[in-house]
């Protein structure tokens, strides 16, 4: 006697899991991606600034320039602080340094740091230079040493005039003609020479391609040792050469 098969009937699609799982999670991936990106929730209500007092002009171009090309909308997750980083460096050269942090859910902080003014850099116009030798705002400031660049025609914001290297050896020297009482106006960058213009109307001529360090020793002494009366009827003192210096004075009628 043969036994009879058993047919099982097949569970309806609809009372699957699987069923309502596929038909959830796009629901509840939409409803994700709503929150993080379309909702007011993430929306940047707060810019904090820091490190200057002109705060107006970075908040308005961080305004501009903080909503997204896609969603049209300011959102956290969206905010791009490199492209806004740059933009603020490219519009602000007196600014140095930028960071952009953000805090969670609706806060962007930005951290400025200023140029420092070190040297006023004259030609047609004059403008203030940081330590980076970074020619940063216009300025009229007559309390800052005057640095001219033979050769220089245009002067262009934004740009480095002068190298870090020559920065340093400005400052070395400015500092040791300060301790031999030497009082400095004007210092004349060129290709073959440097030259200091004191406010006692004479000059001294450094070379940057040479040991800075050892033309300094020699001024001072030759600075020690030059009487009174010839210090006043100076026109320069050349240190160029190799193990002395070329004094010139002025002539007397």
């Amino acid at each position: 006697m043969r036994k009879r098969k058993i047919r099982r009937l097949r569970k309806p699609i609809y009372k699957k899991g699987i069923f309502w799982l596929l038909i959830f999670l796009p629901f509840i991936f939409g409803v994700f991606v709503w929150f993080l990106f379309f909702s007011n929730f993430f929306m940047i209500e707060k810019i904090s600034i820091s490190g200057i007092k002109e705060k107006e002009k970075i908040e308005n171009l961080i305004i501009e320039n903080s909503k997204n090309n896609f969603l049209k909308r300011k959102n956290i997750f969206l905010f791009n602080s490199k492209k806004i980083e740059s933009q603020i460096l490219n519009h602000f050269p007196e600014i140095k340094s930028v960071e952009i942090l953000k805090k969670f859910p609706d806060e962007i902080l930005v951290k400025l740091k200023k140029r420092a003014p070190l040297f006023l850099f004259c030609n047609k116009t004059c403008c203030l230079i940081d330590e980076e030798g970074v020619c940063f705002k216009e300025s009229k400031n007559e309390n800052f040493l005057k640095i001219e660049l033979e050769g220089k025609e245009e002067l262009t914001i934004g740009e480095s005039i002068i190298s870090k290297e020559e920065i340093e050896k400005i400052l070395k020297i400015k500092k040791e003609l300060e301790n031999l009482k030497i009082s400095c106006e004007k210092v004349i960058i060129s290709q073959e020479k440097t030259d200091f213009l004191t406010k006692d109307g004479w000059k001294l001529i450094f070379s940057f391609e040479k040991d800075v360090e050892f033309q300094l020793k020699k001024l001072k002494i030759a600075w020690e040792n030059l009487e009174k009366e010839k210090k006043e009827i100076l026109e320069y003192l050349d240190l160029r050469f190799e193990n002395f210096v070329v004094p010139k004075y002025k002539t007397t009628q």
